[in-house]
């Protein structure tokens, strides 16, 4: 077995070794799903950096800065502000109450439909968006696999079977360890993919011809589109367009989706709650520096190669990095998408048992349904992974853009609900459900018929809220 191989394995072992042993002495559903409340803040600003990044990331930020780009980190620096604004008026909300689901709020605010149909947009929308990252994370190791003569094609079925082992052994550790073995496995898989990218940087400086230089220049800050415009709303990556976007996208992913509240909510207080989220945007900010950087060092390593900027890294890994190097990065990648997974599948069982309460939970038998449900959010994930593979000739534009264009699609409405119930206004239950329809109906013809940039997905959304709920307040009361 080669030395490749012999990594992969030994890190899934170590993953679900910690996992399992994170998850001793569980007793109560409080314990699986928060924590008890007293997880340190440095381990929980890993998690949400980790949770957040997946292999779309780390496979797929490069190639935005193939040629120079690195106005993605405009967006980034959105990604601060939002989770500062998020840290003094949303946190204070949910850490000081006793809440397993973040949509248990709006449930006090608006009233148990409210919460449930939030809650089911959130599970939809999590199903897609991390059917996309999977499709990320299957690239690499099917590469190998056909590079190592593994397999004899590269096909859908390959995919299939790394996506059903990932599957299987992060469900493994997420069902029997609950958030505990979640948070803490996130921090082993941070560092793995984090030393995979320090170590990629360093593999393609080092395999740089002598006297190579890039043909671009490096650009980070875009004032104006090719035509002199401020304000386009076809192009991503202007100033305005990006960091609003990046505060709009990171009000509404951090501080309305489950996935990352619930990590929030494993920290002893509320002051604890708000550092975490705030140092996770600051983290994540460095991150996207390194990510982008490896992408711009591959630029010039295949200036003279045509290759697609999803492609390139996953290219770079395995033809050009000795054994045993390409190991360890396809780890990180598999480390990334891990990371997510499991977080998705404890997150889905909370909100299916917090919102939904459609399995009786006692103190006898609360730990052991909840490990049933997570176990079926996990298959169901798992399944819907596969299913996306299968027609991944639909991801036609770059894969990051298109996992974050799918949560952006929900994103704003969602947003806009979280932001009324911090107005004190109540509309009543028929305004609040056709406003969130409408808006959301209206996204996806905005999505798939209109060029309007991803990074107005959110802002978007917002509005079309807001305008819909003014709209059907004012017929209803008339």
């Amino acid at each position: 077995m080669s030395p490749d191989w012999l990594i992969l394995f030994a890190y899934l072992a170590l993953s679900v070794t910690a996992g399992l042993a994170a998850g001793r002495g569980l007793t109560t559903v409080t314990d699986y799903f928060s924590g008890e409340r007293k997880l340190p803040v440095w381990a929980v600003t890993i998690s949400i950096v980790a949770t957040e990044t997946s292999a779309l990331t780390f496979l797929s930020i490069p190639g935005l800065a193939i040629a120079g780009n690195f106005s993605f980190l405009q967006v980034a620096l959105g990604y601060i502000i939002g989770r500062l604004i998020i840290s003094v008026w949303l946190i204070p909300r949910y850490a000081s109450g006793d809440l397993f689901s973040v949509y248990q709020w709006i449930g006090a605010r608006f009233g148990g439909q409210a919460q449930r149909s939030l809650s089911g947009v959130f599970m939809v929308t999590r199903l897609l968006a991390d059917g996309v990252r999977l499709y990320a994370t299957a690239i690499p190791v099917v590469l190998l696999m056909h590079q190592t003569g593994l397999i004899p094609v590269a096909g859908t079925g390959a995919y299939v079977l790394v996506l059903s082992i990932l599957g299987v052994i992060t469900i493994l550790y997420t069902v029997f360890g609950g958030i505990r073995a979640v948070i803490w496995t996130d921090v082993i898989q941070w560092v793995v993919y984090l030393s995979g990218g320090i170590l990629a940087l360093i593999s393609v400086w080092w395999l740089l011809p002598a006297g190579e230089a890039p043909s671009h220049p490096m650009v980070f800050f875009n004032l104006t589109s090719g035509s002199g415009s401020w304000l386009d709303f076809t192009e991503p990556y202007l100033a305005l367009n990006a960091i609003l976007g990046g505060i709009l996208l990171s009000m509404a992913s951090h501080g309305t989706d489950q996935i990352i509240v619930q990590r929030v909510l494993c920290t002893p207080s509320v002051r604890d709650a708000r550092m975490a989220m705030s140092l996770s945007g600051i983290l994540v900010f460095f991150q996207f520096i390194l990510f982008l950087s490896i992408g711009y060092l591959l630029g010039v390593f295949y200036q003279d190669t045509p290759l697609r900027p999803d492609e390139v890294f996953s290219r770079f890994i395995v033809t050009q990095l000795p054994t045993g190097f390409a190991g360890l990065i396809i780890a990180a990648v598999i480390a990334a998408a891990m990371s997510t997974i499991s977080s998705s599948i404890n997150a889905l069982a909370a909100s299916t048992l917090s919102d939904w309460k459609l399995i009786p939970i006692t103190h006898d038998n609360g730990l052991s349904r909840s490990r049933w449900v997570s176990v079926g959010w996990g298959v169901v994930l798992t399944l819907v992974s596969i299913l996306l593979v299968a027609g991944g000739g639909i991801f036609k534009e770059k894969v990051v853009e298109t996992g974050l264009a799918i949560a952006s699609v929900t994103y704003g409405p969602v947003l806009g609900v979280f932001l009324l119930g911090l107005t004190g206004k109540t509309p009543r239950w028929p305004v609040l459900l056709g406003s969130l329809v409408l808006s959301l109906v209206s996204m996806v013809f905005l999505v798939f018929f209109t060029p309007v940039a991803w990074t107005w997905f959110t802002a978007s959304g917002l509005v079309l809220f807001t305008f819909f709920c003014g709209l059907l307040t004012r017929f209803t009361y008339e």
